[in-house]
C-alpha cells in the first residue's frame, strides 16, 4: 500500500525499518520510540501501529500491545 511517505521532511519508511530493527534486536526501547514516531509522522498507516503493539508484546506489555494492534486494525481493516 504506502511504500515511501514523506511528512515534514521526515522519511517514514526509515523510521518503519529501524523500528523493526529495534525490535527484532531486542532493543525494544528504540523500537518503539521509532514506531511512535512512524505513528506521528503517518498516523493513516497501519504499519506504525503493529510496530507498536509488536514492541510492547515483546516488552511483556501485553494490553498496550493488543491496543496497538486493535488499532491498527482501524486504520486499514483490510
Amino acid at each position: 500500500m504506502l511504500v515511501r511517505l514523506r511528512r515534514n521532511g521526515a522519511n517514514v519508511n526509515a523510521y518503519s525499518r529501524r523500528a523493526l530493527l529495534g525490535i527484532v534486536t531486542n532493543e525494544l526501547n528504540r523500537g518503539l520510540a521509532d514506531g511512535e514516531m512512524v505513528i506521528k509522522l503517518a498516523p493513516e498507516w497501519a504499519k506504525g501501529y503493529w510496530l507498536v503493539g509488536a514492541a510492547h508484546g515483546a516488552k511483556g506489555e501485553f494490553d498496550k500491545s493488543f491496543a496497538a494492534y486493535s488499532e491498527a486494525i482501524r486504520v486499514d481493516p483490510q
